[in-house]
């Protein structure tokens, strides 16, 4: 009988000789998946399971790692991170989309849905949004998102536009809470005191002529404003809205918005602000461009942010100065019908003031308040605000002044009478022949939509009070319209008006002029602001040597089929549309009467100044070779007294010579060629360059010209 302790050492020696391979040298038997590497095995890591790297046979797999964009081994995708629910899960196993991912609409828990199953269009296969996108909408669009550390002027943030559908859409995203605040104050909405907070700079280009939107969201609830620049942190190149809006006060509660229609093709710069000096934070915006249907011959719908409003006019071009803009706006001065394509023809001078028009005094003659193109006249613009404390200072001489008032603003204006003299002040913002007039004009000419209140101070007094003032009026100038002066009836309404002769005569001495709304509940609006001094003579002073630039000329205005219509007449006969452009970057007002300009030829003498001809410190007066000059808010300007400018395409001197009996030669520039037929030359930088460029490769520059106005189109 075998006993229970023989039994088990038999087994003993057996397991043992198994284990030693016996006298046979036979091999070992392992067992995968023990965690004991034995035998033939290559790994084993305690399970029989493939895809981790071990096999179920234990032997070592291909080396992969999910989630570093690289599938390897049993990897079925990899989409460069290890987050379930984006089309690739976390063991880097494709993923099955929902039943209803790709059909456009935002089902279930679904982060997007763009309308189709493919991954790497910012919605992945499984309708999740993917790394670097952001998506709105249904079907939703999927922008890449660039957020900065802080976009400056020297080195702005550049936007990418991704297609979606019939449109380009970029996005980016920010956090000016560590910027600085690069862009000066400027007006916004009337506000002259926008934009003293942290900002980020960015740029965008497009390639053709587009219709295009920006919407900002102030994310972290910071008061935001927006403005579009050519030149980056540039406020002289801002680009003038379309639609009505105006980068500041759009949206008070979620951002601002802008909008533009056929804005040029090229590179501009968004310039995402705070409000004021302690607005700072969180942003994300939106550029989305479309292609332009101005100038198509059709009137379309212009659809924004802002809301959908008919083209005023489209005459099947992009060319202003025909009537209808290259923005598809009725010009000044021009009615259009509603053909397709527009049919537009010059109005203005017919007594009636028509759509575009800013007056029309029935006739069309500059220098009477009322231009030759329906736009009305100014020397001054009141540029310098806030100015409610601190007058902008007036030059001797008589001026119109054009201004503008917010709820509550006040504009002060001073000026210096060095002898007695009377003095008559008016305020309107438009003329026609349809009202009653009482101020010092000879027709009854001007109206206002802007009620105002004009005083006139001594020097010191308290400009703050209605009654310290030595004359003040409400209406007496026409309804609603301010004048000043012996001409004054009595109004009840506001204190120290009464019917006086002696109004406006005034002694040697400091004055102070003050314009506000009537109420203060008056809203923004701009006036014009029409100052006569008539017993005050010209302090105009002859110029000097460096006083004058030529800032700009066209001699290579070519053939009709150029479109160079630089005078804005519509034609396009012989060399009309030459001209040259001077600036005075003097502080003093010039004296340009017998003041030449001269060519190399033989002839030489092409245009000689007429008596009365100035121009002011800093503004600009254009010569044009011939033709009927109509461009809008070119109002100091001449055509050549001989003739033509004679300015040759291969190479000539253009020289500015003074009224003396023995002329100097004040400013002078020669050219070998003109390099591009229908561009001007212009110095570069603008106005303060000492070489010159193509229009169009200056800094700035909107367009392939701008007689009277700076590079990029704005007023002297």
């Amino acid at each position: 009988m075998t006993t229970r302790l023989s039994l088990l050492g038999g087994f003993l020696i057996a397991a043992l000789a198994a284990a030693c391979g016996g006298d046979d040298g036979g091999e070992v038997n392992a067992t995968c998946g023990d965690s004991t590497r034995e035998g033939a095995e290559q790994c084993d890591d305690g399970n029989t399971a493939s895809g981790d790297g071990c096999s179920s046979a234990c032997t070592t797999e291909i080396a992969m790692t999910c989630g570093d964009s690289s599938t390897t081994g049993t990897e079925q995708c990899d989409d460069g991170n290890t987050t379930d629910g984006d089309g690739c899960s976390a063991m880097c196993q494709t993923e099955t989309p929902t039943e209803d991912c790709g059909n456009g609409m935002l089902d279930g828990s679904e982060g997007c849905d763009d309308g189709d199953i493919t991954a790497g269009d910012g919605c992945s296969a499984a309708c999740a949004v993917e790394t670097g996108y952001t998506c709105v909408g249904e079907p939703s669009v999927c922008t890449m998102t660039v957020t900065p550390a802080d976009g400056t002027c020297a080195a702005p943030y550049e936007l990418m536009f991704t297609s979606s559908a019939s449109m380009l859409v970029a996005t980016g995203t920010g956090d000016t809470t560590n910027g600085t605040s690069q862009l000066a104050m400027g007006s916004c909405n009337g506000d002259p005191d926008a934009g003293a907070g942290k900002d980020h700079v960015w740029k965008f280009t497009t390639t053709a002529t587009s219709d295009v939107s920006i919407e900002v969201a102030d994310t972290s609830g910071f008061d935001t404003v927006v403005r579009l620049l050519a030149a980056p942190c540039d406020l002289n190149t801002e680009i003038d809205e379309y639609l009505g809006a105006d980068g500041c006060s759009d949206i008070a509660a979620s951002g601002e918005v802008l909008e533009y229609t056929a804005l040029p093709a090229g590179t501009y710069y968004v310039v995402i602000d705070g409000y004021l000096a302690a607005d700072a934070g969180m942003y994300s915006f939106t550029v989305t461009s479309r292609a332009t249907l101005c100038g198509n011959g059709m009137i379309d719908p212009i659809s924004g942010i802002m809301g959908t409003f008919d083209e005023p006019c489209d005459d099947g071009d992009l060319m202003s100065g025909d009537g209808c803009s290259n923005r598809c706006d009725v010009e000044p001065g021009f009615s259009c019908d509603a053909g397709e394509p527009s049919v537009c023809v010059a109005s203005c001078g017919d007594g009636v003031l028509d759509a575009g028009e800013e007056c029309d005094d029935d006739n069309t003659t500059n220098g009477d308040r009322c231009s030759a193109t329906c736009t009305l006249e100014s020397d001054v613009v009141e540029a310098a605000e806030p100015n409610n404390t601190v007058p902008l200072v007036l030059s001797a001489g008589s001026h119109i002044i054009r201004g503008e008032l917010t709820a509550g603003d006040v504009d002060l204006y001073t000026f210096t009478l060095t002898a007695a003299t009377t003095v008559h002040l008016e305020t309107y913002n438009s003329i026609d022949l349809q009202d009653d007039y009482t101020g010092f004009g000879t027709l009854p000419l001007v109206d206002c939509d802007t009620d105002t209140l004009v005083s006139l101070y001594a020097m010191g007094a308290d400009v703050t009070s209605d009654t310290a003032a030595l004359f003040s009026d409400d209406d007496d100038g026409d309804s609603r319209c301010s004048y000043l002066g012996p001409n004054d009836t009595a109004d009840d309404n506001v204190p120290n008006d009464i019917a006086n002769p002696l109004e406006g005569v005034l002694q040697p001495g400091t004055y102070t002029i003050r314009v506000n709304h009537f109420l203060a509940t008056g809203t923004a609006a701009y006036y014009i602001l029409d100052l006569k001094l008539p017993t005050v003579a010209s302090t105009a002073m002859p110029p000097a040597v460096g006083d004058l630039v030529i800032n700009e000329y066209m001699a290579a205005d070519g053939p009709a089929s150029s479109l160079a219509d630089t005078n804005c007449d519509g034609n396009f006969t012989g060399t009309d549309d030459e001209f040259v452009e001077l600036v005075n970057v003097s502080q003093k007002t010039l004296d340009l009467a017998g003041v030449t300009i001269h060519d190399g030829s033989l002839i030489g003498l092409r245009h000689t100044f007429p008596a009365g001809a100035t121009v002011a410190p800093g503004k600009a007066v254009v010569v044009w070779g011939g033709g009927a000059p109509a461009c809008p808010g070119v109002t100091n300007f001449f055509t050549a007294t001989e003739t033509s400018l004679g300015l040759n395409d291969d190479g000539d001197t253009i020289s500015v010579r003074s009224a003396d009996l023995i002329p100097v030669t004040l400013a002078t520039r020669t050219y070998a060629t003109a390099a591009t037929t229908g561009v001007s030359d212009n110095l570069s930088p603008d106005v303060t360059g000492t070489a010159y460029a193509l229009h169009t490769m200056v800094t700035g520059a909107v367009g392939s010209f701008s007689p009277g106005k700076h590079v990029a189109g704005t007023a002297f």
